[in-house]
């Protein structure tokens, strides 16, 4: 007997005042460094070129917070979703992310232990492994020694859709794989628009579209492996 767990998250930005200090303190060290072009000579004409660019560097600080969600050093799991073989996706979410933790490592500890079970992601060697870990070891949270977190892509115990799909160094989003298998893609809520969704206090929607893109992946995973339903 073989388990397949296929599993996604979802990340949000840094909430953390240190890390958000770190960022202003980036930006405001670059405005120090801002210098007009050698060509530049009116002293008038320099200093709103400076005064520009600086106001077009405080203007990123919204992008880079938003982009330490794509870092596990910095950003945040919002909530995980996993599926035991056809089951259905169980969502795991807390508004402590250490629960969050908890309670897919519990998860996979219980159904993932054996060494033909295989875990099933979407981009998810380049992304959800290394981000969970991460998260885990700053928080302090022991996975379970089931979890290939530092398997590589090729490894037997794992199945990245988009590494099938495109391989080891290929770029493809999830709608583009499901549009040419012949399934259902995402609605308003992506990866691009979560965080807002978030914002717009959307939480079940935001919870169901992380189970969705479970579903969309393990049916990728069923088509790529010709296994049936």
């Amino acid at each position: 007997m073989q388990n397949i767990i296929t599993f996604d998250i979802e990340t949000v930005p840094t909430t953390n005042e240190k890390t958000i200090a770190k960022i202003r303190a980036e930006i405001e060290q670059e405005k120090r460094t801002i210098t007009a072009p050698a060509n530049y000579k009116d002293p008038d004409k320099i200093a709103v070129y400076i005064a520009e660019k600086a106001k077009e560097l405080d203007g990123d600080f919204d992008r880079r917070l938003r982009q330490t969600a794509l870092n596990g050093a910095r950003g945040h799991i919002y909530c995980i979703s996993a599926a035991l073989n056809n089951n259905a996706p169980v969502c795991f979410y807390d508004t402590n992310e250490a629960t969050i933790l908890y309670k897919f490592f519990e998860f996979c500890a219980k159904n993932g232990q054996r060494s033909n079970d295989i875990y099933c992601g979407h981009d998810f060697v380049r992304f959800d492994l290394p981000f969970i870990y991460q998260r885990a070891v700053i928080l302090g949270v022991k996975p379970p020694d089931c979890i290939p977190f530092h398997a590589k892509p090729w490894d037997s115990r794992i199945f990245d859709t988009l590494v099938k799909w495109c391989g080891i160094k290929g770029e493809g989003s999830m709608d583009s794989v499901c549009d040419a298998l012949g399934i259902e893609g995402k609605g308003d809520i992506t990866g691009k628009t979560f965080y807002d969704a978030v914002l717009s206090g959307r939480h079940d929607e935001c919870l169901q579209y992380c189970n969705d893109d479970v579903i969309r992946t393990r049916e990728m995973y069923r088509r790529m492996a010709f296994v049936a339903a």
